[in-house]
């Protein structure tokens, strides 16, 4: 059997993989900008933690026995932080901590207190922990302000937890083999067992029982006799459980937060008995987690990346779960069902570390780690091409269509540029769909007083409140349809380039709203259409796909726009969404028709009269590489209305004004 790893061992791992784990700190959070992407520091102390700049990884305390395990480890721990940054949002974290704190001591005062405080102000609840103290209460600001995080921290780690297992599948294999080790290595004291009536022990052994069933979803080892025993502590859980489940599946850092504050509300009673006795230190120094210093999340809630919330986020990491199990059994458990509940964490572990074998066995002999799963969602059912009769039928039957798959794989990030502009339209997109939901409806006789109505007081008029109406969700669709004729060029400066480039920023901005396909359409010759589809409807691609075209692939030859718009149609049509959008990149210079470009024009104009005809919106966007009037004035000839003829860093403010009436209509 292998010793354990001293600390000068794990310094020198430290320093022959920091670039590689670096790296993969860099990929992972390669959609930040440059200047919010942390600095990593590995080091053999025993916190982990993450701040605005920097992520700690600490592995001193870890039992660690060979390069495997210190890889399986370290790869747990920057994954934990990472998501951290990317899910965690400092707006919310401190909502949590700070009311989670404030609800303890409005507790507190209507238990010890008659009448009961009246907090106004932040010096009121400092100036209340003083005077109570002074009651003989060993409690202090700094100690409740700690468990409060431990309360936070616990449910959060859970649900970041849980999102990271979502978005990259192969992490929950680390989650078992470092949760499940340190499951092992933590069981519950027996001495504490002995002491459980005591406030102080009673109160310890409930917290680290949060902890645990908010990252594994299972008691503490060796709890389960406990509760048989002892079953006033298990109806307190069964209260807390509830609000457990609810944080750990919870989409948004603030959906979590909430719930913190409620379980910090029910243990109130629980904290008032303990620091009766003995100081809140004392309890805080039996739990089972660190608290690092100066510790903030640097996502804001316009970047923070949410998880799917409900059941999918709520699966179990080791058997059977003890958060979703029915609530209204008393505890049952005993050494039976102890033992076997060690089985399932043994076999999770078992098969986590077989799964996990060869990725960091790789990385130990290269230095280099995959990438991150890229996510690709085959295409479903729904995803095949409707019926085209009616299409060909317009053209006779003697056009040929086909529609062919990427051949790629889509691994290429956007440039830095584009992607500032990508996340300034998603912020005014999302502006766009938040004010949907909730739309004002001023001049009403009862709601919020409208500060701009005030004035009709002095007219003797009620009418100057306001309310917000709730609308019914959007349910949309958006098909972005790209020239790739040979017009469009290849090449850095060229109609191509800019054509991707806004397809990719609209692919950015709506992906997360929207269902969305993209298609690139040629001709080869009049009748010979080919469409190569960038992304489907259900395909989700981390790597933004419109990009990964302009990167990966090449312009064509001819193009027979009046039949690609069609076919576009048929497919929306087809769709079970209300709103309809339909997207056309193009140069504007149909080419693929026998009788040239004015039966081109004339063909593509009445595409599109039928695409609105049939209640689908219509917006065209015209790549242009030299200012040529003609060609533009042809473009608004072929689309009428809700044409974009700009430059191309000003599309996105152009199609902003038009999605509006997209969303609102």
């Amino acid at each position: 059997m292998n010793e354990q790893w001293t600390r000068e061992e794990k310094e020198t791992w430290n320093q022959k993989y920091y670039q590689s784990l670096d790296m993969s700190l860099k990929i992972y959070l390669a959609k930040l900008p440059p200047n919010r992407i942390p600095v990593l520091e590995l080091e053999t102390d025993e916190n982990s933690w993450t701040n605005h700049a920097v992520i700690h990884i600490g592995t001193g305390d870890i039992f660690i026995r060979n390069e495997r395990e210190m890889m399986a480890w370290s790869t747990f721990l920057l994954g934990h932080e990472i998501q951290h940054v990317l899910s965690t949002t400092e707006k919310s974290w401190e909502f949590g901590l700070e009311r989670g704190f404030q609800k303890i001591c409005e507790i507190f005062s209507r238990q010890v207190e008659t009448p009961p405080r009246r907090f106004v102000k932040d010096a009121d609840y400092d100036l209340f922990l003083m005077e109570i103290q002074k009651e003989g209460y060993h409690i202090s600001k700094s100690a409740l302000q700690k468990f409060v995080h431990f309360i936070v921290n616990s449910l959060e780690d859970g649900r970041i937890e849980r999102i990271r297992c979502l978005k990259n599948p192969g992490y929950v294999n680390y989650i078992r083999l470092c949760r499940g080790q340190s499951w092992e290595e933590e069981p519950l004291p027996e001495k504490m067992k002995e002491k459980i009536n005591e406030p102080r022990v009673y109160l310890a052994v409930v917290l680290n029982q949060i902890l645990t069933l908010a990252t594994m979803s299972i008691y503490q080892k060796g709890f389960g006799t406990l509760a048989v025993e002892h079953i006033q502590i298990h109806r307190l859980l069964q209260k807390v459980i509830p609000h457990i489940r609810k944080a750990v599946s919870a989409k948004t850092c603030r959906a979590c937060m909430e719930e913190a504050v409620e379980i910090c509300g029910l243990l109130a009673s629980e904290i008032i008995d303990a620091c009766k006795l003995t100081p809140l230190e004392e309890l805080l120094a039996q739990l089972n987690q660190q608290f690092p210093q100066n510790q903030s999340f640097p996502a804001d809630s316009r970047t923070e990346q949410t998880g799917e919330g409900g059941e999918s986020q709520l699966f179990s990491l080791f058997g059977s779960s003890d958060l979703t199990a029915n609530q209204e059994q008393e505890q049952t458990q005993n050494t039976t069902v102890e033992q076997l509940k060690e089985a399932d964490v043994h076999a999770a572990m078992k098969d986590a570390d077989q799964a996990s074998r060869e990725e960091i066995g790789i990385f130990i002999k290269t230095g280099k780690r995959e990438q991150p799963a890229k996510d690709e969602v085959t295409s479903s059912q729904e995803d095949v091409l409707p019926d085209l009769t009616s299409v060909q039928n317009t053209y006779n039957g003697m056009v040929t269509f086909t529609e062919k798959k990427r051949t790629y794989h889509p691994d290429q990030q956007m440039p830095v540029t584009l992607l500032a502009r990508a996340r300034n339209l998603k912020r005014k997109v999302e502006k766009i769909f938040k004010n949907r939901q909730g739309l004002s409806l001023r001049g009403q006789n009862k709601g919020k007083i409208d500060a701009a109505s005030v004035y009709k007081l002095a007219m003797n008029r009620m009418d100057f409140f306001k309310r917000t109406q709730r609308s019914e969700p959007f349910e949309g669709c958006v098909y972005l349809l790209l020239d790739n004729s040979g017009s469009m060029g290849n090449g850095r400066m060229s109609k191509r380039n800019y054509c991707c480039g806004a397809a990719a920023v609209i692919e950015y901005a709506f992906s997360e709203h929207v269902l969305l396909k993209e298609t690139a359409f040629t001709a080869y010759t009049d009748y010979m259409v080919e469409h190569t589809v960038i992304k489907d409807w259900h395909e989700h691609v981390s790597s933004n796909a419109a990009w990964n075209f302009y990167e990966k692939d090449s312009c064509a030859s001819c193009n027979k726009d009046g039949y690609s718009i069609r076919v576009a149609t048929k497919e929306l049509l087809a769709r079970v969404e209300k709103n309809k959008l339909l997207i056309v990149i193009s140069d504007g210079l149909p080419s693929a028709y026998p009788g040239g470009r004015e039966d081109g024009i004339e063909d593509v104009h009445a595409a599109v009269r039928e695409a609105r005809k049939a209640g689908i919106q219509v917006i065209a966007i015209y790549i242009q590489d030299d200012d040529n009037r003609r060609e533009a004035e042809e473009f608004r000839q072929m689309y009428e209305t809700n044409c974009i003829t700009t430059q191309p860093e000003q599309i996105e403010a152009e199609l902003v004004h038009i999605l509006k009436r997209f969303c609102f209509r």
